[in-house]
């Protein structure tokens, strides 16, 4: 969809301009002085001068064909002006008016005639229930909010559902936009075509969203991917964590908001930023907008003037799970050269105060740890105050001139200033800093998660499975019938996949029993076999360690304690299976997230996955190095490696196990809603793994 008449109109007429305050005015007052404050047109059916502007009746009286209207009237108004902006060569709407989707089932009845009337007019309508935009590029400001800060120009393009989040990031001082949409219900142009755009625009470094939920998740899969082939970066603000969070994204916009951990799979996949709060939106975005280079190695040195900022650089480096440069021997030496005899050269780095005072040694201790090869950007620990007097400017602007000219040479490394405090900060150094590309954080604890944020960003790699996902069309439409698979009938459609189920046969009397048995070769495990009983430890239904001589009392106890566990349940017969020997047991599952596919799941296994809950999950198809990060973010990763002693467990056959199982559940996302496998036995480096379990719930 073509987003150029919407975004970049050339003649707009505001329909329902007013001298009263609301939505009509804010359009008026904010669009009054653009660029093309001669092409825009005031419409009110009684006549009036508004901001010395004479208005017109109707929109047929405007003299030219309009590109975009602005419609600031109820909803009952909202489809028969449509029509009228049509007949004027219109082909493109912002509509402010609410009591759409995010009212049930009427609203998005009227919401539905809207976007058909809309798309058999060819008119991309920006809403409704939404604030409109500002183009800060072309100086546009189609917008229904009061602007009290007008937005600063600059590379960041933002996108919100909210119109409120929208007005409150636009008054950020120091971060500056290209554009500022309000997308509200996304009724006709949707979040990802304005995604699409904004990956697309040359004004746009990067991206900030505030996201509620969308509607068509396999759009919003291919502008994610456009934006990371274009290395672009995307920071979403995604709501509806909570149930109740989930609930209020809904009734706001009618968006549906989705799994959350499906969010986090894709987001992953993708290489999307994602904050919790707008605090570390802003920080984040501000970050990446100032910038002139992106470091070339994730790791980096702190640089304090006290003992106290260095303890806390280092405790938060820890917590945000960064790697601070370890310091070349000659780098170590020659900072012992530079600083007072009492300071200890280390990372992070305690100037100490007294270079406050000494400009030009500080700028020689930034240039010494710059030429590190092991340092791949500098944060600065510095309280950058709100105000310039006589008992500061001394010491500030000496460190600002430090700082801005070792960041303004030739091959500098970036700097990054991490302020002690948030608050303001005096124009004059913001105004310097921002010259030479020197950001400024606004506390630690957003700062360090900003830097994080940008350490992952250095780190993504895009999977070449993306490619496979923006091929098949990922949202699963249509009415779903659960149907639980016996645990022979899983295993049996694993194998076919190649994936290492155990050896097994199904059996239905005791003559089978002791032949199953003896091929398997003992000691043997015995478990009934019945889609009716996912649970079978809980029935009697499992013996271990069987031998021969045991083997007929085992299958007899089997059966009569399922009788009388559940006297209804279907069985198939008793499973004879190898029993394995003991590994490390983690579980392996799948689920079929309704909007973003199959989802693959690896964890703990056992009861301890329901314990401690310590699991990953990422979106099918997997690369092989997306399922080797997957087992190292686990809290449980050391015991993989040979934790105190023990065994180096076979992590690569696992990795292939996560891949296959993935190819497996991509292939057939049509039929396969859930599995488990749990456990799943990990062995010693080389021996590989074996499936203990497992349970398929497919789509009858």
């Amino acid at each position: 969809m073509d987003l150029n008449s919407l975004l970049r109109p050339r003649s707009i007429a505001v329909i329902g301009a007013s001298n009263n305050p609301g939505f009509g005015r804010a359009s008026c007052a904010n669009l009054i002085d653009s660029p093309i404050s001669e092409r825009i047109y005031f419409i009110n059916p009684r006549p009036q001068v508004i901001m010395g502007k004479q208005t017109l009746e109707k929109v047929q009286d405007v003299p030219e064909p309009i590109d975009l209207a602005v419609i600031a009237t109820p909803k009952s108004t909202v489809i028969p002006l449509l029509k009228d902006a049509a007949s004027m060569g219109c082909k493109a709407a912002v509509v402010y008016a609410s009591g759409y989707s995010e009212l049930g089932r009427e609203g998005a009845r009227d919401e539905q005639e809207l976007r058909q009337v809309a798309e058999e007019l060819g008119i991309a309508v920006c809403g409704p229930n939404c604030a409109g935009f500002v183009n800060n590029i072309d100086g546009i400001k189609a917008f229904g909010l009061t602007i009290t800060i007008p937005p600063r120009v600059g590379n960041v393009g933002l996108l919100a559902q909210s119109g409120q989040v929208c007005n409150h990031l636009m008054s950020v001082k120091q971060l500056g936009f290209s554009y500022c949409i309000s997308s509200g219900n996304n009724a006709v142009v949707d979040n990802v075509d304005y995604l699409r755009f904004l990956a697309e625009d040359d004004n746009t470094k990067a991206i900030a969203m505030y996201l509620e939920g969308v509607r068509q998740p396999d759009a919003l899969v291919e502008a994610l991917d456009l934006a990371a082939k274009r290395r672009k970066p995307v920071v979403i603000l995604k709501t509806g964590i909570s149930e109740k969070g989930q609930k209020i994204a809904t009734a706001h916009t009618g968006s549906l908001t989705g799994s959350d951990s499906a969010y986090n799979a894709l987001f992953s996949k993708l290489g999307v930023l994602r904050v919790y709060d707008m605090e570390e939106l802003v920080t984040t975005c501000m970050l990446l907008s100032y910038l002139d280079s992106i470091p070339t190695e994730p790791t980096f040195a702190v640089l304090n003037l006290s003992g106290g900022e260095a303890a806390i650089a280092a405790d938060l480096t820890h917590l945000n799970g960064l790697e601070l440069a370890e310091f070349r021997p000659e780098t170590l030496d020659k900072l012992g050269e530079l600083l007072p005899f009492y300071a200890t050269p280390n990372n992070p780095l305690d100037t100490t105060a007294t270079l406050a005072q000494d400009p030009e040694t500080y700028y020689k201790v930034l240039k010494t740890v710059m030429a590190d090869p092991n340092v791949g950007f500098i944060v600065v620990s510095l309280r950058v105050p709100e105000l310039i007097d006589s008992s500061n400017q001394r010491t500030q602007m000496g460190l600002c001139n430090a700082i801005t000219r070792a960041a303004q040479e030739e091959n500098a490394k970036p700097i990054i200033i991490v302020s002690s405090l948030s608050g303001q900060r005096a124009p004059e150094l913001l105004e310097k800093y921002t010259a030479a590309g020197v950001p400024i954080l606004s506390s630690p604890k957003y700062g360090f998660s900003a830097i994080k944020h940008l350490v992952s960003l250095l780190k993504y790699q895009r999977p070449e499975t993306v490619s496979d996902m923006v091929k098949v069309k990922v949202a699963h439409t249509g009415q779903v019938k659960r149907r639980i698979c016996s645990e022979h009938e899983s295993k049996s459609m694993l194998q076919r996949y190649g994936l290492p189920v155990t050896k097994e046969s199904l059996v239905n009397d005791e003559e089978s029993l002791l032949r199953a048995a003896d091929a398997i070769g003992y000691p043997v495990v015995l478990k009934v076999d019945s889609a009716d009983l996912p649970h079978k430890t809980e029935a009697g239904a499992v013996k271990l360690n069987v031998s021969r001589d045991q083997l007929v009392d085992a299958y007899g106890e089997i059966l009569s304690n399922v009788r009388n566990y559940d006297p209804n349940a279907k069985i198939n017969g008793v499973l004879v299976q190898e029993m394995l020997p003991p590994g490390m047991e983690v579980i392996v599952g799948v689920n079929r997230d309704e909007q973003f596919g199959p989802m693959i799941l690896v964890g703990l296994g056992g009861i301890l996955v329901e314990v401690f809950k310590d699991v990953a999950i990422r979106l099918a198809p997997l690369t092989k190095q997306e399922a080797l990060e997957m087992i190292e973010s686990l809290r449980a990763a050391p015991l993989f490696h040979g934790y105190r002693g023990g065994a180096e467990l076979d992590v690569d056959a696992l990795a292939n196990l996560l891949v296959n199982v993935s190819k497996f559940a991509f292939e057939n996302s049509d039929e396969v809603l859930e599995l488990d496998m749990n456990p799943v036995f990990v062995y010693p480096k080389g021996q590989g793994v074996r499936i203990a379990d497992a349970l398929l719930v497919r789509n009858a």
